[in-house]
């Protein structure tokens, strides 16, 4: 004997091929996302390290060509700190 089945409903197949194709096509437009943040941080990078290099040159230009880890902190440098290993002191 035959039934009669309605073939107007999805089956379950299809119901899993349309949630994995949508998860898949989710997950491109979401890593895409992400990286297209990803230049401005490199530019951001970029310009803070420019502006570092541009801060010292300034000092420099301001304490006979000598960078601030060549003049002794009594005087406004960071020579013992950065002998200390300090790296960070030196920018602060």
């Amino acid at each position: 004997m035959k039934t009669n089945r309605d073939s107007s409903g999805f089956t379950l197949i299809d119901l899993l091929v349309i949630v994995s194709v949508t998860a898949v096509i989710a997950f491109l437009i979401l890593h895409w996302l992400s990286r297209a943040h990803h230049p401005h941080k490199k530019i951001s990078c970029s310009s803070n390290l420019k502006q570092v290099g541009l801060s010292f040159r300034v000092w420099a230009y301001d304490n006979e060509e000598k960078f601030p880890m060549q003049i002794s902190v009594t005087n406004g440098g960071a020579m013992e700190l950065a002998n200390e290993g300090s790296a960070y002191a030196v920018f602060m």
